[in-house]
């Protein structure tokens, strides 16, 4: 990788992302913010949120191996709840969002059927904000090797 020589972000500009960050943390349970963190940024590729948010999940009672079926929810979706699979393929459609076609009726029905009406608001403000931060962590490159706390799995050495 190469040597990160871009300035961060300065500090009041996080005001508004703190924000956002305080909205989701009182409205959302810890559980749906964690899928939500960890399926985004995983999409995305996020290496230093998705240190952080193995790491914040882990501290949370989480295995590694709940993280990892997380991050790759497709490949074993009969493992989730319909409701916790409702807001990761919100979290996949909000992430990968191309037009108004990428987040069809059915699934926005089935989110509010599931969650509330309040609740599917909720979950989209998380999945936005997440996919805010991983764009601020890429391109700033954030470097995961700065937080405190991880372990090589959460930096994807295992």
């Amino acid at each position: 990788m190469a040597p990160n020589n871009r300035k961060p972000i300065p500090k009041v500009a996080y005001a508004p992302m703190l924000g956002m960050e305080t909205y989701v943390r009182t409205r959302v349970d810890k559980d749906y913010s964690h899928l939500v963190q960890l399926r985004a940024s995983a999409i995305n590729q996020c290496t230093y949120c998705l240190a952080m948010h193995r790491r914040d999940a882990r501290k949370d009672g989480w295995t590694e191996e709940k993280i990892g079926r997380v991050e790759n929810w497709t490949e074993t979706p009969d493992v989730f709840s319909d409701e916790e699979r409702a807001a990761l393929e919100l979290t996949d459609a909000v992430t990968k969002i191309c037009g108004e076609e990428s987040v069809p009726d059915e699934l926005w029905n089935r989110v509010e059927r599931l969650h509330g009406e309040k609740g599917a608001r909720n979950l989209l403000m998380a999945i936005v904000t997440i996919n805010a931060w991983n764009r601020i962590g890429i391109t700033t490159r954030l470097d995961p090797n700065s937080l405190s706390g991880v372990t090589p799995f959460d930096l994807g050495q295992n």
